[in-house]
């Protein structure tokens, strides 16, 4: 594995963390989700228009992704 792989999967592991730290610490789960979930929808929006839309053919596999998840995680 190349050096800025194990950046990106060391990254993605801290964020994790610090996603479940903020989530947990908090007294008000519903508010601590909300503002994360806004901060979140804020850095995608901002994604979206810096890098615009992904292509057509990514479209099914993010789709798929996005029920496989809701339909098995949150039940």
């Amino acid at each position: 594995m190349t050096a800025s792989v194990v950046a990106l999967v060391l990254v993605a592991a801290f964020l994790h963390a610090a996603w479940n730290i903020l989530l947990r610490g908090g007294t008000d789960r519903l508010w601590s989700m909300s503002v994360m979930n806004l901060a979140v929808g804020g850095l995608g929006l901002a994604g979206l228009i810096a890098f615009g839309l992904p292509n057509l053919s990514s479209w099914p596999y993010a789709v798929a992704s996005s029920t496989s998840l809701k339909t098995l995680c949150c039940r």
